[in-house]
């Protein structure tokens, strides 16, 4: 496993150590020694109960991954730059639009940050809590939003970077929770029928694509027709900066969302987990 996947392993073991008291162990890792067919990519052991773990990272749309990369810089550039010029009472989160790069040249790019963090060193000294500023380039048809909230993890008096996409649909994150079932859940049933307990792990990369709510509401359009292939469990992680921000149980058995107990969130992961 790479480290985001480690990660993320790490993180179902401190949840069911957490709602089990149940210690679990890795074993083994089915996809580096089955190269030859696709297979899981972790087995855990607790006791005498073995589970399949997969793992996967949730786009919201296509080449997000790579939008993400070619975004990253910007980002990193404007939270730097703003580190230790924001209220300490707040966690602030700034929303670019993807098409900054997609449709500005660098030197359009650059004139459009720099107006950017001017404008939020001025607007957050009297934002409220869980309020919402919006800044429009009309000439290029860009929208910049900058929400307000107290960060439960220590993180007030910084600056988050997420990307926002325009006319981003409910059918959009359908098809992209379509995929990773297509693509992940044989993998899993494989080992379901041999008894084991199986474990989808859903990664989010981006809070404000994809968060955990479109991804509830996708799966629980999409349910029966998968229901012979559903995994055991379903554990969605949102991610920040190769930071585990929060986890929840979405599937646990025949339970979906709300009717699991002490679903989530949960938060310090995969250390010193707490519950809110």
């Amino acid at each position: 496993m790479n480290n985001d996947e480690k990660r993320v392993v790490d993180s179902i073991i401190a949840i069911i150590k957490y709602r089990q008291n149940q210690e679990c162990h890795i074993v083994s890792e089915p996809d580096k020694v089955n190269r030859s067919t696709r297979d899981v990519e972790c087995i855990l052991m607790s006791g005498d109960i073995c589970l399949a773990i997969e793992h996967t990272r949730c786009e919201s749309f296509i080449d997000q991954t790579s939008m993400e990369m070619e975004m990253k810089s910007i980002r990193g550039e404007i939270e730097h730059e703003l580190c230790g010029k924001l209220p300490e009472d707040k966690l602030f989160t700034l929303l670019l639009p993807i098409d900054l790069t997609r449709r500005l040249n660098r030197k359009k790019q650059k004139v459009v940050i720099a107006e950017v963090k001017e404008w939020i060193i001025k607007e957050t000294p009297t934002m409220t809590c869980k309020e919402t500023k919006i800044k429009k380039f009309e000439d290029d048809n860009l929208i910049f939003k900058i929400f307000s909230q107290k960060s439960t993890l220590n993180m007030n008096g910084k600056l988050h970077t997420n990307l926002c996409v325009k006319e981003l649909s409910e059918d959009d994150r359908k098809k992209r929770i379509k995929k990773i079932f297509d693509d992940k859940l044989p993998k899993l049933y494989k080992y379901k029928d041999n008894q084991f307990t199986t474990i989808l792990a859903i990664e989010d990369i981006d809070i404000f694509l994809s968060n955990l709510q479109f991804c509830e509401n996708a799966i629980d359009k999409l349910r029966d027709n998968f229901n012979g292939l559903l995994p055991d469990y379903i554990y969605y992680f949102t991610t920040y900066d190769n930071r585990i921000m929060d986890g929840w149980i979405i599937k646990e058995g025949n339970k979906f969302v709300n009717d699991i107990p002490m679903r989530g969130p949960f938060y310090n992961l995969p250390h010193r987990i707490t519950l809110d």
